[in-house]
């Protein structure tokens, strides 16, 4: 739960200037056109390992203002990434990000699956402390 009002929580999730500061799943983020949040952006997302670079195109499919946004994924694993801000009293509203991997093979849903949520379960969890912090000192 983070203590700012359902829009100012929407406002800092969804504003491209900052996200890199507080959603640390990415190692970049860059948008391919100018236009604003919307159903159809698209943008171009960097992964850093030690030994190479790896780099995917995620496109918005679902967006409704103030309250979530849907986003798809065009690399091996067809990464859906899911935010959702909802209103829960006075002054604070509640963040739920979930990062789903939409292959269906077996080998991948036995083998590869569970580590990769694993990780990607660590990288939320830092994210959203870097998130809380931000949004306490601004």
């Amino acid at each position: 739960m983070v203590s700012r009002l359902q829009e100012k929580l929407w406002g800092t999730v969804t504003n491209l200037d900052t996200i890199q500061a507080w959603f640390g799943y990415f190692s970049t983020i860059q948008s391919l056109d100018s236009l604003p949040l919307r159903k159809g952006k698209q943008f171009r997302v960097g992964y850093d390992f030690k030994v190479f670079q790896y780099h995917s195109i995620f496109t918005v499919t679902e967006i409704m203002a103030n309250e979530y946004i849907l986003i798809h994924g065009d690399g091996f694993m067809k990464p859906v990434i899911t935010a959702e801000v909802s209103h829960v009293e006075a002054n604070q509203s509640d963040l739920v990000m979930s990062v789903q991997f939409s292959r269906t093979s077996v080998l991948f849903q036995y083998i590869v699956a569970p580590f990769m949520y694993f990780i990607s379960g660590q990288q939320l969890s830092t994210s959203m402390f870097r998130l809380k912090l931000m949004t306490m000192y601004s």
